[in-house]
């Protein structure tokens, strides 16, 4: 009975010792799971913050951004100024357009209220522009512009007074005829039309003539003398000095 007893008691210990061991095991493992549970999170909280550093813009990144910004801004406030001076130059014109049309409206007013003489000639368009000879001084005012047009030197220096055709010949020079003819043409080439505004009886032998020349929108007086029995161009009278 003793031994049983006593085998008991030791069966009892050993058991205890075992359980001791496994529980000691047992909190080992659990330490040692809390201590890499714990490394993991930290290795995910150090991932999640570099993949963040990772994707925010840096710095240098940011200035740049700054920089760019700052840019637009400029330019737009450029383009803003542009815009302005664009609608001020475009108001601008108008008003010079507008100051030009009353101005020759006025020279015209007072070119016809001056005259004493014929009344207005006929509108010649650019296209209706032709030969059309001597016989009067309206058509040798045509027929002179028309060789301009064409680039006819020689049909021009015939339109010519024998004066204002010596005058040509010493202006021209040495220039050859195409020279010339280019000249005329580039002198005519914003001309869209003329009209013979009001002409005036000088002599028996000379007329001048007011005329408004559409394009550059000017007034010239010519004068046209008599050449035997055909009228020829004279030149352009100059204003009086002031």
């Amino acid at each position: 009975m003793r031994r049983l007893h006593w085998t008991l008691i030791l069966l009892l210990a050993a058991v205890s010792v075992a359980a001791v061991a496994n529980w000691r095991a047992a909190d080992d493992l659990r330490r040692k799971n809390d201590e890499l549970s714990a490394q993991c999170q930290a290795l995910q909280a150090q991932l999640e913050a570099a993949n963040a550093k990772q994707n925010s813009p840096t710095a240098a990144a940011l200035k740049q951004q700054k920089r760019n910004a700052e840019e637009l801004l400029r330019l737009r406030s450029e383009v803003t100024q542009l815009r302005t001076k664009a609608a001020d130059a475009a108001k601008l014109r108008a008003e010079n357009q507008q100051l030009r049309a009353a101005t020759t409206a006025a020279s015209l007013q007072n070119s016809a209220a001056g005259s004493t003489n014929a009344p207005a000639g006929g509108s010649h368009p650019r296209d209706s522009w032709a030969f059309s000879g001597y016989a009067t001084p309206e058509a040798t005012l045509v027929s002179a512009i028309w060789a301009m047009r064409e680039g006819n030197p020689r049909a021009f220096l015939d339109s010519l007074s024998p004066d204002e055709a010596a005058r040509q010949a010493k202006q021209w020079g040495d220039k050859t005829e195409a020279d010339i003819a280019a000249k005329h043409q580039q002198d005519v080439a914003s001309i869209t039309g003329f009209q013979i505004m009001s002409s005036q009886n000088i002599s028996p032998d000379e007329v001048q003539m007011n005329v408004f020349v559409a394009g550059p929108d000017k007034l010239e007086q010519v004068s046209v003398a008599r050449s035997g029995s055909d009228w020829k161009f004279a030149g352009f009278v100059q204003p009086p000095p002031k």
